[in-house]
Protein backbone atom coordinates (compact mmCIF):
# COMPACT_ATOMS: atom_id res chain seq x y z
CA UNK A 1 0.00 0.00 0.00
CA UNK A 2 1.22 3.41 -0.75
CA UNK A 3 2.34 5.66 2.23
CA UNK A 4 0.30 8.55 2.19
CA UNK A 5 2.49 11.50 4.18
CA UNK A 6 0.76 13.84 6.46
CA UNK A 7 1.04 17.26 8.07
CA UNK A 8 -1.06 19.37 10.94
CA UNK A 9 -1.98 22.78 10.14
CA UNK A 10 -3.89 24.26 13.08
CA UNK A 11 -6.61 21.73 13.70
CA UNK A 12 -6.16 20.22 10.32
CA UNK A 13 -5.13 17.47 8.83
CA UNK A 14 -3.40 17.37 5.35
CA UNK A 15 -3.47 14.66 2.74
CA UNK A 16 -0.85 15.35 0.13
CA UNK A 17 -1.97 15.12 -3.43
CA UNK A 18 0.15 16.27 -6.47
CA UNK A 19 -0.26 18.70 -9.58
CA UNK A 20 -0.38 16.58 -12.20
CA UNK A 21 -2.15 14.51 -14.76
CA UNK A 22 -1.69 10.58 -15.14
CA UNK A 23 -1.09 8.14 -12.12
CA UNK A 24 2.55 7.45 -10.59
CA UNK A 25 3.63 4.28 -10.34
CA UNK A 26 5.80 4.94 -6.96
CA UNK A 27 5.20 3.84 -4.02
CA UNK A 28 5.90 7.01 -1.98
CA UNK A 29 4.48 10.49 -1.95
CA UNK A 30 5.85 12.01 -5.12
CA UNK A 31 6.29 15.29 -3.30
CA UNK A 32 7.71 15.59 -0.10
CA UNK A 33 6.25 18.20 1.41
CA UNK A 34 8.30 18.51 4.88
CA UNK A 35 11.49 20.34 3.02
CA UNK A 36 8.75 22.99 1.49
CA UNK A 37 8.47 26.05 3.60
CA UNK A 38 5.46 26.09 3.81
CA UNK A 39 3.74 29.05 6.24
CA UNK A 40 2.28 28.45 9.19
CA UNK A 41 -1.49 29.25 9.73
CA UNK A 42 -4.46 29.07 12.13
CA UNK A 43 -6.80 26.94 11.00
CA UNK A 44 -10.44 28.56 10.96
CA UNK A 45 -12.76 26.75 8.86
CA UNK A 46 -15.87 28.75 7.33
CA UNK A 47 -19.12 27.22 6.95
CA UNK A 48 -19.20 24.73 3.81
CA UNK A 49 -21.35 22.07 2.30
CA UNK A 50 -20.79 19.45 -0.58
CA UNK A 51 -22.16 20.09 -3.25
CA UNK A 52 -21.98 17.24 -5.54
CA UNK A 53 -19.07 14.32 -5.67
CA UNK A 54 -17.31 12.93 -8.33
CA UNK A 55 -16.25 9.67 -6.10
CA UNK A 56 -12.78 8.40 -5.81
CA UNK A 57 -10.29 8.17 -8.57
CA UNK A 58 -11.40 11.47 -10.14
CA UNK A 59 -9.54 14.53 -11.07
CA UNK A 60 -11.15 17.53 -10.99
CA UNK A 61 -9.15 20.63 -12.21
CA UNK A 62 -10.56 24.11 -12.74
CA UNK A 63 -13.93 25.63 -12.25
CA UNK A 64 -16.09 28.51 -13.26
CA UNK A 65 -19.34 29.64 -12.93
CA UNK A 66 -21.22 30.75 -16.16
CA UNK A 67 -23.71 33.47 -16.24
CA UNK A 68 -26.70 31.64 -15.30
CA UNK A 69 -25.17 30.36 -11.99
CA UNK A 70 -24.11 27.00 -12.60
CA UNK A 71 -20.62 25.63 -12.79
CA UNK A 72 -18.22 24.47 -15.59
CA UNK A 73 -15.48 21.39 -13.92
CA UNK A 74 -12.52 20.08 -16.21
CA UNK A 75 -12.29 16.67 -15.50
CA UNK A 76 -8.66 16.37 -16.74
CA UNK A 77 -7.76 12.54 -17.10
CA UNK A 78 -11.91 11.96 -17.96
CA UNK A 79 -11.14 13.95 -20.91
CA UNK A 80 -14.30 15.76 -19.90
CA UNK A 81 -15.99 19.10 -19.13
CA UNK A 82 -19.01 18.86 -16.66
CA UNK A 83 -21.79 21.06 -16.13
CA UNK A 84 -23.03 21.48 -11.81
CA UNK A 85 -25.78 23.47 -10.51
CA UNK A 86 -26.14 25.41 -7.63
CA UNK A 87 -28.05 22.15 -6.51
CA UNK A 88 -25.85 19.44 -7.25
CA UNK A 89 -26.85 18.54 -10.58
CA UNK A 90 -24.19 16.93 -12.74
CA UNK A 91 -24.54 16.88 -16.62
CA UNK A 92 -21.94 15.71 -19.19
CA UNK A 93 -21.15 19.54 -20.87
CA UNK A 94 -17.92 17.51 -23.37
CA UNK A 95 -16.16 14.68 -24.01
CA UNK A 96 -14.14 13.85 -26.39
CA UNK A 97 -10.16 12.68 -26.92
CA UNK A 98 -9.08 16.38 -25.90
CA UNK A 99 -7.61 17.14 -22.51
CA UNK A 100 -9.07 20.04 -20.92
CA UNK A 101 -7.51 21.72 -17.69
CA UNK A 102 -8.18 25.72 -17.61
CA UNK A 103 -11.46 27.59 -18.22
CA UNK A 104 -12.26 30.98 -18.70
CA UNK A 105 -15.99 32.41 -20.06
CA UNK A 106 -15.71 35.55 -22.53
CA UNK A 107 -18.09 38.34 -21.99
CA UNK A 108 -20.38 37.51 -24.43
CA UNK A 109 -20.53 33.51 -23.07
CA UNK A 110 -18.02 31.83 -25.24
CA UNK A 111 -16.93 28.78 -23.19
CA UNK A 112 -12.76 28.22 -23.48
CA UNK A 113 -10.57 26.08 -21.73
CA UNK A 114 -6.69 25.48 -22.18
CA UNK A 115 -5.41 21.64 -22.20
CA UNK A 116 -3.93 19.56 -24.96
CA UNK A 117 -5.00 17.99 -28.18
CA UNK A 118 -5.28 13.98 -28.82
CA UNK A 119 -1.42 13.77 -30.14
CA UNK A 120 -0.56 16.13 -27.18
CA UNK A 121 -0.13 19.78 -28.83
CA UNK A 122 -0.82 22.49 -26.24
CA UNK A 123 -4.02 24.37 -27.83
CA UNK A 124 -6.79 26.34 -26.73
CA UNK A 125 -10.17 25.04 -27.23
CA UNK A 126 -13.64 27.39 -27.89
CA UNK A 127 -16.89 25.70 -27.20
CA UNK A 128 -20.58 26.45 -28.36
CA UNK A 129 -23.41 26.42 -25.85
CA UNK A 130 -24.39 22.96 -26.35
CA UNK A 131 -20.80 21.86 -25.81
CA UNK A 132 -19.92 20.86 -29.09
CA UNK A 133 -15.99 22.05 -29.58
CA UNK A 134 -16.22 25.01 -32.04
CA UNK A 135 -12.23 25.57 -32.68
CA UNK A 136 -9.17 24.18 -31.80
CA UNK A 137 -6.37 26.91 -31.40
CA UNK A 138 -3.10 24.78 -31.82
CA UNK A 139 -0.41 26.78 -29.39
CA UNK A 140 3.21 25.58 -30.81
CA UNK A 141 5.89 25.11 -28.93
CA UNK A 142 3.44 24.91 -25.57
CA UNK A 143 4.75 22.61 -22.80
CA UNK A 144 2.13 22.57 -20.53
CA UNK A 145 -1.01 24.87 -20.77
CA UNK A 146 -3.19 25.35 -17.25
CA UNK A 147 -4.63 28.15 -15.80
CA UNK A 148 -6.31 30.95 -18.42
CA UNK A 149 -8.19 34.36 -17.56
CA UNK A 150 -10.19 36.64 -19.69
CA UNK A 151 -7.76 39.87 -19.93
CA UNK A 152 -10.34 41.75 -22.95
CA UNK A 153 -13.35 40.52 -25.04
CA UNK A 154 -11.80 37.34 -27.20
CA UNK A 155 -8.03 37.77 -25.27
CA UNK A 156 -6.84 35.09 -23.09
CA UNK A 157 -3.77 35.27 -20.93
CA UNK A 158 -2.68 31.54 -20.66
CA UNK A 159 -0.42 30.69 -17.90
CA UNK A 160 2.28 27.60 -19.75
CA UNK A 161 3.66 25.77 -16.37
CA UNK A 162 6.04 23.58 -18.12
CA UNK A 163 7.58 26.37 -20.25
CA UNK A 164 7.28 29.21 -17.21
CA UNK A 165 5.31 31.77 -19.50
CA UNK A 166 2.38 33.34 -19.73
CA UNK A 167 0.76 33.82 -23.68
CA UNK A 168 -1.91 35.84 -25.15
CA UNK A 169 -4.46 34.62 -27.48
CA UNK A 170 -6.37 36.38 -29.84
CA UNK A 171 -9.42 33.84 -29.70
CA UNK A 172 -10.84 35.47 -33.04
CA UNK A 173 -7.62 35.14 -35.40
CA UNK A 174 -5.62 32.34 -33.37
CA UNK A 175 -2.25 34.33 -32.53
CA UNK A 176 -0.20 33.92 -29.81
CA UNK A 177 2.64 35.60 -28.46
CA UNK A 178 4.51 35.82 -25.19
CA UNK A 179 2.93 37.86 -22.92
CA UNK A 180 5.68 37.51 -20.16
CA UNK A 181 8.59 34.68 -19.45
CA UNK A 182 11.20 34.02 -17.54
CA UNK A 183 11.95 34.88 -13.50
CA UNK A 184 9.79 34.71 -11.35
CA UNK A 185 7.37 32.48 -13.52
CA UNK A 186 9.64 29.56 -13.98
CA UNK A 187 10.23 26.89 -11.41
CA UNK A 188 12.19 26.74 -8.27
CA UNK A 189 15.68 25.16 -9.19
CA UNK A 190 15.97 23.32 -5.92
CA UNK A 191 12.20 21.92 -5.82
CA UNK A 192 10.29 18.67 -7.07
CA UNK A 193 9.94 19.55 -11.06
CA UNK A 194 6.09 17.70 -10.25
CA UNK A 195 5.30 21.47 -9.26
CA UNK A 196 4.28 23.66 -11.32
CA UNK A 197 5.70 26.96 -11.99
CA UNK A 198 3.23 30.06 -13.41
CA UNK A 199 -0.01 27.73 -12.69
CA UNK A 200 -3.18 30.41 -11.73
CA UNK A 201 -4.34 33.42 -13.17
CA UNK A 202 -7.01 36.06 -12.66
CA UNK A 203 -7.77 39.66 -12.67
CA UNK A 204 -8.11 42.08 -9.99
CA UNK A 205 -8.12 46.18 -10.41
CA UNK A 206 -5.88 46.59 -13.42
CA UNK A 207 -3.82 43.62 -12.78
CA UNK A 208 -3.30 39.43 -12.79
CA UNK A 209 -2.61 37.82 -10.00
CA UNK A 210 -0.35 35.10 -10.74
CA UNK A 211 0.80 31.75 -8.51
CA UNK A 212 3.72 30.35 -9.08
CA UNK A 213 3.25 26.45 -7.56
CA UNK A 214 7.15 25.73 -7.51
CA UNK A 215 8.28 29.01 -6.01
CA UNK A 216 5.23 29.22 -3.54
CA UNK A 217 4.27 32.57 -4.42
CA UNK A 218 1.58 34.82 -5.30
CA UNK A 219 2.32 38.02 -8.06
CA UNK A 220 0.65 41.04 -9.03
CA UNK A 221 1.44 41.96 -12.82
CA UNK A 222 -0.29 45.54 -13.74
CA UNK A 223 -2.22 45.50 -17.27
CA UNK A 224 -1.10 48.46 -19.22
CA UNK A 225 -2.40 50.29 -22.31
CA UNK A 226 -4.90 50.06 -24.94
CA UNK A 227 -2.27 46.78 -25.95
CA UNK A 228 -2.51 45.01 -22.07
CA UNK A 229 1.44 44.80 -22.21
CA UNK A 230 2.61 43.13 -19.22
CA UNK A 231 3.67 46.00 -16.14
CA UNK A 232 6.62 44.83 -13.79
CA UNK A 233 5.69 41.95 -11.55
CA UNK A 234 5.05 42.19 -7.81
CA UNK A 235 5.58 39.73 -5.00
CA UNK A 236 2.55 39.86 -2.82
CA UNK A 237 2.25 36.35 -1.31
CA UNK A 238 5.52 34.33 -0.25
CA UNK A 239 5.57 30.52 1.31
CA UNK A 240 2.30 29.56 0.46
CA UNK A 241 1.52 26.48 -2.25
CA UNK A 242 -1.44 28.16 -3.99
CA UNK A 243 -2.64 26.46 -7.31
CA UNK A 244 -5.44 28.20 -8.19
CA UNK A 245 -6.79 31.33 -6.64
CA UNK A 246 -10.00 33.30 -6.62
CA UNK A 247 -10.47 36.97 -5.08
CA UNK A 248 -12.80 38.91 -2.84
CA UNK A 249 -14.34 42.17 -4.48
CA UNK A 250 -12.18 43.82 -1.72
CA UNK A 251 -9.28 41.98 -3.14
CA UNK A 252 -9.11 39.15 -0.48
CA UNK A 253 -7.31 36.35 -2.03
CA UNK A 254 -8.69 32.43 -1.43
CA UNK A 255 -6.41 29.81 -2.52
CA UNK A 256 -6.26 26.63 -3.33
CA UNK A 257 -3.33 24.71 -1.86
CA UNK A 258 -3.41 21.14 -3.26
CA UNK A 259 -0.97 19.57 -1.81
CA UNK A 260 -1.82 20.41 1.77
CA UNK A 261 -5.39 19.85 0.86
CA UNK A 262 -6.87 22.60 1.95
CA UNK A 263 -8.31 26.80 1.05
CA UNK A 264 -6.68 29.14 2.37
CA UNK A 265 -7.11 32.88 2.48
CA UNK A 266 -4.83 35.47 2.46
CA UNK A 267 -5.69 38.98 3.70
CA UNK A 268 -4.01 42.31 1.74
CA UNK A 269 -1.69 42.77 4.89
CA UNK A 270 -0.79 38.88 3.50
CA UNK A 271 -1.45 37.34 6.51
CA UNK A 272 -2.91 33.68 6.19
CA UNK A 273 -5.40 31.85 7.87
CA UNK A 274 -6.83 28.18 6.57
CA UNK A 275 -10.75 28.33 6.33
CA UNK A 276 -11.31 24.40 4.97
CA UNK A 277 -9.39 21.14 5.38
CA UNK A 278 -9.93 17.81 4.32
CA UNK A 279 -12.37 17.32 6.51
CA UNK A 280 -14.37 19.90 4.85
CA UNK A 281 -14.17 17.81 1.70
CA UNK A 282 -11.90 19.92 0.19
CA UNK A 283 -9.00 16.75 -0.41
CA UNK A 284 -6.61 17.85 -3.16
CA UNK A 285 -8.18 21.07 -3.79
CA UNK A 286 -6.93 22.03 -7.30
CA UNK A 287 -9.79 25.00 -8.01
CA UNK A 288 -12.12 27.87 -6.85
CA UNK A 289 -14.43 30.45 -7.96
CA UNK A 290 -16.97 32.22 -6.49
CA UNK A 291 -20.66 32.58 -7.50
CA UNK A 292 -22.06 35.31 -9.66
CA UNK A 293 -25.91 35.37 -8.80
CA UNK A 294 -27.42 36.97 -5.57
CA UNK A 295 -28.59 33.69 -3.18
CA UNK A 296 -24.52 32.80 -3.95
CA UNK A 297 -22.49 35.80 -4.43
CA UNK A 298 -20.35 35.09 -0.94
CA UNK A 299 -20.17 31.57 -2.19
CA UNK A 300 -16.92 29.98 -3.02
CA UNK A 301 -16.99 26.83 -5.22
CA UNK A 302 -13.80 24.63 -4.60
CA UNK A 303 -12.86 21.36 -6.39
CA UNK A 304 -9.97 18.61 -6.17
CA UNK A 305 -8.61 15.50 -6.83
CA UNK A 306 -9.53 13.29 -3.69
CA UNK A 307 -5.65 12.63 -3.08
CA UNK A 308 -6.12 10.82 -6.36
CA UNK A 309 -2.46 11.30 -7.94
CA UNK A 310 -0.56 10.59 -5.28
CA UNK A 311 -2.04 7.70 -3.91
CA UNK A 312 -4.48 5.80 -6.96
CA UNK A 313 -5.07 2.97 -4.10
CA UNK A 314 -6.92 4.64 -1.80
CA UNK A 315 -8.11 8.41 -2.68
CA UNK A 316 -11.11 9.82 -1.34
CA UNK A 317 -13.73 11.35 -3.14
CA UNK A 318 -12.85 14.20 -5.62
CA UNK A 319 -15.47 16.84 -4.27
CA UNK A 320 -17.07 20.15 -5.23
CA UNK A 321 -17.82 22.15 -1.97
CA UNK A 322 -19.74 25.28 -1.44
CA UNK A 323 -17.88 27.24 1.30
CA UNK A 324 -19.64 30.78 2.69
CA UNK A 325 -17.10 33.35 2.70
CA UNK A 326 -18.93 35.62 4.11
CA UNK A 327 -18.08 38.37 1.29
CA UNK A 328 -18.74 38.40 -2.54
CA UNK A 329 -16.58 38.03 -5.31
CA UNK A 330 -15.50 39.61 -8.67
CA UNK A 331 -17.85 40.28 -11.38
CA UNK A 332 -16.45 39.17 -14.80
CA UNK A 333 -17.61 42.84 -16.38
CA UNK A 334 -15.73 44.39 -13.20
CA UNK A 335 -12.42 42.51 -13.09
CA UNK A 336 -12.19 44.19 -16.38
CA UNK A 337 -12.00 47.47 -14.84
CA UNK A 338 -8.31 48.27 -17.05
CA UNK A 339 -9.85 48.46 -20.40
CA UNK A 340 -10.34 51.76 -22.00
CA UNK A 341 -13.56 53.62 -21.27
CA UNK A 342 -14.92 54.40 -24.41
CA UNK A 343 -16.10 57.55 -23.95
CA UNK A 344 -19.23 59.65 -23.46
CA UNK A 345 -21.27 61.16 -26.74
CA UNK A 346 -24.21 63.63 -26.28
CA UNK A 347 -28.01 61.15 -25.86
CA UNK A 348 -28.96 61.39 -29.63
CA UNK A 349 -32.84 61.48 -29.63
CA UNK A 350 -34.37 59.36 -32.66
CA UNK A 351 -37.42 58.03 -33.66
CA UNK A 352 -37.83 55.21 -35.12
CA UNK A 353 -39.84 53.79 -37.42
CA UNK A 354 -41.47 50.21 -38.11
CA UNK A 355 -43.44 49.49 -41.63
CA UNK A 356 -45.27 45.82 -41.30
CA UNK A 357 -45.12 44.35 -44.65
CA UNK A 358 -48.57 43.65 -46.08
CA UNK A 359 -49.56 40.13 -47.12
CA UNK A 360 -49.49 39.00 -50.30
CA UNK A 361 -47.31 42.04 -51.77
CA UNK A 362 -44.54 40.80 -53.34
CA UNK A 363 -45.41 41.93 -56.67
CA UNK A 364 -46.09 45.35 -56.06
CA UNK A 365 -42.61 45.54 -53.70
CA UNK A 366 -40.26 44.26 -57.17
CA UNK A 367 -42.40 47.06 -59.53
CA UNK A 368 -41.96 49.87 -56.51
CA UNK A 369 -38.21 48.35 -55.95
CA UNK A 370 -36.95 51.18 -57.70
CA UNK A 371 -38.65 54.37 -56.73
CA UNK A 372 -38.30 53.02 -53.20
CA UNK A 373 -34.69 52.46 -53.34
CA UNK A 374 -34.10 55.78 -54.52
CA UNK A 375 -36.13 57.46 -52.26
CA UNK A 376 -33.81 55.85 -49.06
CA UNK A 377 -30.76 57.33 -51.11
CA UNK A 378 -32.25 61.28 -51.35
CA UNK A 379 -33.44 60.45 -47.87
CA UNK A 380 -29.85 59.44 -46.23
CA UNK A 381 -28.76 62.47 -44.08
CA UNK A 382 -31.87 61.42 -41.73
CA UNK A 383 -32.00 57.50 -42.04
CA UNK A 384 -29.30 56.18 -39.03
CA UNK A 385 -29.52 52.85 -40.30
CA UNK A 386 -32.11 50.73 -41.31
CA UNK A 387 -33.09 46.68 -41.71
CA UNK A 388 -35.59 44.19 -42.77
CA UNK A 389 -37.01 42.28 -39.65
CA UNK A 390 -37.43 38.32 -39.98
CA UNK A 391 -40.33 37.30 -38.03
CA UNK A 392 -40.53 33.86 -39.83
CA UNK A 393 -36.65 33.37 -39.78
CA UNK A 394 -33.97 34.46 -42.39
CA UNK A 395 -35.66 31.54 -44.93
CA UNK A 396 -38.53 33.65 -45.42
CA UNK A 397 -39.73 36.93 -46.43
CA UNK A 398 -39.35 40.29 -44.18
CA UNK A 399 -41.91 40.84 -41.93
CA UNK A 400 -41.36 44.32 -41.16
CA UNK A 401 -39.14 46.90 -41.73
CA UNK A 402 -37.54 49.86 -39.28
CA UNK A 403 -35.83 52.87 -40.12
CA UNK A 404 -34.18 54.97 -37.71
CA UNK A 405 -34.35 58.51 -37.85
CA UNK A 406 -32.21 61.32 -36.50
CA UNK A 407 -33.24 65.13 -36.96
CA UNK A 408 -36.73 63.79 -37.00
CA UNK A 409 -39.55 63.77 -34.61
CA UNK A 410 -42.02 60.55 -34.12
CA UNK A 411 -44.24 62.53 -35.77
CA UNK A 412 -42.39 63.77 -38.68
CA UNK A 413 -40.43 60.39 -39.42
CA UNK A 414 -43.75 58.31 -39.52
CA UNK A 415 -45.29 60.65 -42.23
CA UNK A 416 -41.87 60.73 -44.02
CA UNK A 417 -42.05 56.78 -44.71
CA UNK A 418 -46.02 57.39 -44.92
CA UNK A 419 -44.82 59.01 -48.10
CA UNK A 420 -42.26 56.47 -49.42
CA UNK A 421 -42.93 54.07 -52.72
CA UNK A 422 -43.42 50.98 -50.25
CA UNK A 423 -46.18 52.69 -48.76
CA UNK A 424 -48.20 54.57 -50.88
CA UNK A 425 -48.53 51.15 -53.50
CA UNK A 426 -49.54 49.47 -50.65
CA UNK A 427 -46.30 47.24 -49.75
CA UNK A 428 -46.33 48.10 -46.31
CA UNK A 429 -49.77 48.10 -44.52
CA UNK A 430 -48.89 50.11 -41.83
CA UNK A 431 -45.71 52.64 -40.85
CA UNK A 432 -45.55 53.47 -37.12
CA UNK A 433 -43.07 55.63 -35.52
CA UNK A 434 -41.95 55.72 -31.46
CA UNK A 435 -39.14 57.67 -29.51
CA UNK A 436 -35.96 56.38 -29.21
CA UNK A 437 -32.80 56.89 -27.27
CA UNK A 438 -29.67 55.64 -28.22
CA UNK A 439 -27.66 54.73 -25.14
CA UNK A 440 -24.22 52.67 -26.77
CA UNK A 441 -22.87 51.42 -29.63
CA UNK A 442 -20.17 50.68 -32.03
CA UNK A 443 -21.43 52.50 -34.48
CA UNK A 444 -21.39 55.97 -32.32
CA UNK A 445 -18.15 54.46 -30.84
CA UNK A 446 -19.17 55.41 -26.92
CA UNK A 447 -21.59 55.26 -24.78
CA UNK A 448 -24.54 57.83 -23.56
CA UNK A 449 -24.93 57.72 -20.06
CA UNK A 450 -22.73 60.03 -17.21
CA UNK A 451 -18.94 59.18 -17.18
CA UNK A 452 -19.48 58.07 -13.55
CA UNK A 453 -22.04 55.29 -14.56
CA UNK A 454 -19.01 53.57 -15.75
CA UNK A 455 -16.22 55.17 -13.52
CA UNK A 456 -17.53 54.87 -9.89
CA UNK A 457 -16.67 51.05 -10.35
Amino acid sequence: MLRIARLKCGAATFVVAALAFTAPAAAQPRIDVSILPQKDTTFEPLPSDIVASFGEGRFLESVIVLPNGGLLITEAIGHAIWRVSQTGTRTQFHRSDIQPVGLAVDIDGRIMSSGRTADGTGAIFVFRDDGELDRTIPIEGAQFLNGITLVAPGQLLVADSGAGTILKVDTETGEARIWLSGGVLESHPDRSPLLPAVNGLKLFDGSVYVTNSSRMSVLRIPVIGPDHRAGEPETVSEDVVLDDLAIAADGTIYGTTHIFDSVVRIEKDGSVTTVAGAEQGVAGSTAAAFGRRAEDRNTLYVVGDGGFYLDPENPVAANVVAIDAGEPGLSLAASLSHLAYPGMERAASMAVVRCVTASGSDERRRAAAPDYTRFLELNITRIAFAGQVYGDGREAEPTARLYFMHGLDEARAEAMMEGSPYFTEGVYSSCDAEPFDVMLGSMIGAVAWPDEVSRDR
